[in-house]
């Protein structure tokens, strides 16, 4: 059956569906909040699978679904993301922190986790209300573009029974800024090759899968740097060979931004990008 434009109802029924019978599974997180395993699972999944159905073009938006997206990166907890979301939270107050990039909601519910679900009802309904455009941001989605933003890999919520009502905090780790994509257009991943944002990524069901977090305090190629790390020194090697082997390949017609023009000055490789038949942007 397909969908139409402002067929909102068959649109809702799908929506709550897939948020609502989602599998949960029984990981466990480290927080010390007080808020229980159980909720920080049911937060998680509700973000991860609402972004997994963006990431295959089968979200709901107010004409059919919104586009399938490129290079996009499957969400992770943080218990401090956590902690400032239950601060918040706690303290009962309907208003935005300044400097923090929230999803907020107010509303009746059985319980925390029930109260995270019916967060992510409100942001899967929002393009559906609204319409929505990747390419644009929207003012009156807000919050939706703050959950959506391709940029964002972890998430933190809390909710808190204040009067009677819910009061439910996520907190992300990147913002989403007006004259910025919220993510891009294009096949969602099917290979690991197809994840490029950061090096060592894997695909799985549309989604990219980030590499497992550093400990970049470690420093033991170069102790007497402290500004460095060992993570750092070896991404930037990665980053070398990677875009070496795409010279070499021939894969880099042309250099499209600015800041390909400037890794490639500082990797020595604009007098090899120069030889090839297309025109660039960068200047000497």
């Amino acid at each position: 059956m397909a969908l139409h434009c402002c067929n909102k109802i068959w649109v809702f029924i799908i929506v709550i569906f897939l948020i609502i019978v989602e599998n949960v599974s029984a990981a466990t997180f480290g927080c010390s909040t007080g808020q229980t395993d159980d909720f920080r699972n049911v937060a998680l999944s509700v973000h991860r699978q609402y972004r997994q159905l963006l990431a295959q073009g089968k979200a709901p938006n107010k004409c059919g679904q919104l586009p399938e997206a490129k290079n996009y990166y499957e969400i992770n907890w943080d218990c401090a993301l956590e902690t400032d979301a239950k601060a918040w939270s706690d303290a009962c107050n309907y208003a935005y922190k300044s400097g923090a990039t929230q999803a907020l909601t107010m509303g009746s519910a059985s319980s925390p986790a029930d109260a995270i679900k019916k967060l992510m009802i409100k942001m899967a309904n929002t393009p559906i209300t609204n319409g929505a455009d990747p390419d644009t941001y929207n003012n009156a989605n807000n919050d939706w573009n703050r959950v959506i933003n391709y940029k964002v890999l972890a998430v933190g919520c809390a909710s808190k029974l204040c009067s009677g009502m819910y009061f439910t905090v996520c907190h992300y780790d990147k913002p989403a800024f007006s004259n910025e994509k919220l993510y891009e257009k294009g096949t969602n991943c099917v290979t690991d090759s197809d994840c490029t944002t950061l090096l060592e990524s894997t695909c799985k069901n549309g989604l990219c899968i980030a590499p497992p977090k550093p400990d970049e305090t470690i420093n033991t190629v170069c102790p007497s740097n402290p500004s460095m790390n060992d993570y750092a020194r070896d991404q930037l090697v990665k980053w070398h060979n990677y875009y070496r082997a795409l010279v070499i390949k021939g894969k880099i017609k042309t250099l499209t931004t600015k800041i390909d023009c400037i890794i490639f000055k500082v990797m020595n490789l604009l007098p090899v990008v120069e030889k090839l038949p297309k025109e660039r942007i960068c200047t000497k």
